[in-house]
């Protein structure tokens, strides 16, 4: 197997890793401090940013990851831009 093939591995399995970390430590903490806004969106960020190193680094062209990656773009700016936002 390629060189491309165990990087693409290993940021997904750091990226679950992460996932499961903070998940695991929001669930821990109780209802009251623990989960809400800004868990949804670390987790939400920590997903978009695992998958759009994985597509980077995996051995699909270049051509084809173009409109993947800015619909990536588009969620994490979705999620970092409504953060003060209310209602």
């Amino acid at each position: 197997m390629s060189e491309q093939f165990w990087l693409t591995f290993f940021i997904l399995v750091f990226g679950v890793s992460c996932l499961a970390v903070v998940y695991l430590v929001m669930r821990l903490k109780g209802e009251k401090s623990g989960w809400g806004e800004y868990s949804t969106r670390l987790l939400i960020l920590i997903l978009v940013g695992t998958l759009g190193a994985a597509l980077v680094f995996s051995p699909v062209s270049a051509e084809k990851t173009g409109q993947v990656l800015s619909l990536f773009g588009v969620i994490a700016g979705y999620v970092l831009g409504s953060w003060g936002k209310k209602g």
